[in-house]
């Protein structure tokens, strides 16, 4: 481990997991955790503290990006992404949750992640002690938590009732299982009364918010909760993205297939149906960008880089995704350099490629298969409207494309 924590000392080590403890199991500020750990660890050499520190505030690995989807509207594009991961380690500025009547339980599955969060970043739910929360709909069904995961003084966290909430004992009583329908249609009310006040983010985030726990079946909560950020992103132009992940890759595995039935996207491709030359060539040019990667040092890009070449690997393959994917990271590349380079960002793709690959020496067929990823992304955002799918073959250009950004990256870094 980076940490070294199989090296210390065994009392630091006991020292790590009973402060890990106190963040992760009971919900502690950090700095109370902090005082603590200096008590406890007075007697060693500074420098082990701190190794034996940063092993305590450890966090997940970032949430690595699944499929995203464009969204066309007045104001402009906005997304809807998925994920894989703890959702409460999103880059995002506000967050939504489901619950029990209101209730918010430490025990229970997600807020477990989110009071983790949170009391990394300085907020502390000691004790187990009452929350503030604000009901902001007269049916009780809607409430804000005055904590941000992302740090103090962050925007509230809305907080939805589900099961057992009124819209659900309103459901039971006329033999309806509408109810969820009821309640995103309130969420939505409360979201624009939040954007009135200056209260509601730019980019949300969420895990999946109604499903077995609630008595609805997966597949019908996913397509549910695709509804809602559609509408979300569609009514409220202040929101620029909806983020939804799950922990683990089985509910990521279902999460994808759960979602790609709701959007009514069947191009899901088997390994065993790809042509041998393909097969092959994607082994031997995914082998050369992953070889490409290992020197460079765009964090964001390099992890871009490597989300789509995850997806690459999941069975089944959706080529609308991967598409989408890998043009998100050209686009936010090239964004990322032209405004590095005194360059209009705002221009579309095709113009910032042509303008940075300008300063560089490198030959025109990197534009080419650069602008090609431009293309095919289109294809795969608008998969129902293309008069011709993308196909295997397309799996090949979109790796060119990508090893052809990063030789470009690498001559505009010379």
């Amino acid at each position: 481990m980076a940490t070294g924590i199989d090296e210390m000392d065994p009392r630091l080590v006991s020292l790590v997991d009973q402060c890990r403890h106190e963040l992760d199991g009971r919900f502690h500020a950090v700095s109370t955790v902090r005082r603590r750990f200096d008590a406890g660890g007075a007697a060693f050499p500074k420098a082990e503290r701190e190794r034996a520190w940063r092993a305590v505030m450890r966090r997940p690995a970032r949430p690595s990006l699944l499929a995203l989807q464009p969204v066309s509207r007045p104001g402009g594009t906005g997304q809807i992404s998925l994920f894989q991961g703890d959702a409460f380690y999103l880059d995002a500025d506000q967050w939504f949750g489901s619950a029990f009547r209101g209730v918010v339980d430490p025990s229970g599955g997600a807020w477990v992640g989110f009071w983790r969060a949170a009391a990394r970043n300085g907020n502390a739910w000691a004790d187990h002690r009452g929350l503030r929360m604000e009901s902001v709909d007269p049916d009780q069904q809607l409430h804000l938590l005055d904590v941000n995961p992302a740090g103090k003084g962050g925007l509230p966290t809305l907080v939805i009732a589900g099961r057992f909430g009124r819209r659900h004992a309103q459901g039971e009583e006329e033999g309806s299982d509408a109810w969820p329908e009821w309640v995103y249609f309130d969420a939505l009310r409360v979201c624009r009364r939040l954007q009135r006040e200056g209260r509601l983010g730019s980019r949300v985030a969420m895990p999946v918010l109604f499903s077995e726990l609630h008595g609805v079946p997966y597949a019908r909560a996913i397509a549910l909760q695709r509804r809602f950020a559609l509408d979300l992103l569609r009514q409220e132009e202040t929101v620029r993205e909806v983020m939804i992940s799950v922990l683990t890759p089985t509910a990521a595995d279902a999460l994808l297939d759960a979602w790609h039935l709701a959007a009514g996207d069947k191009d899901a491709t088997l390994l065993t149906d790809l042509p041998p030359w393909v097969l092959k060539a994607i082994d031997t040019l995914e082998g050369d960008v992953r070889g490409a990667l290992g020197t460079e040092d765009d964090a964001a890009l390099r992890q871009g880089v490597q989300d789509v070449l995850q997806r690459l690997r999941k069975r089944p393959l959706y080529l609308n995704d991967i598409a989408v994917l890998a043009r998100n990271v050209v686009e936010e590349w090239a964004q990322r350099r032209s405004t590095a380079a005194g360059l209009k960002s705002t221009a579309n793709l095709a113009s910032m490629v042509s303008h940075l690959r300008g300063r560089t020496g490198t030959p025109n067929r990197s534009l080419l298969y650069v602008d090609a990823i431009r293309e095919l992304g289109n294809v795969g955002a608008h998969h129902r409207l293309a008069p011709h799918p993308l196909s295997s073959e397309d799996l090949v250009i979109i790796l060119m494309g990508l090893k052809a950004m990063l030789r470009v990256e690498r001559e505009l870094g010379d």
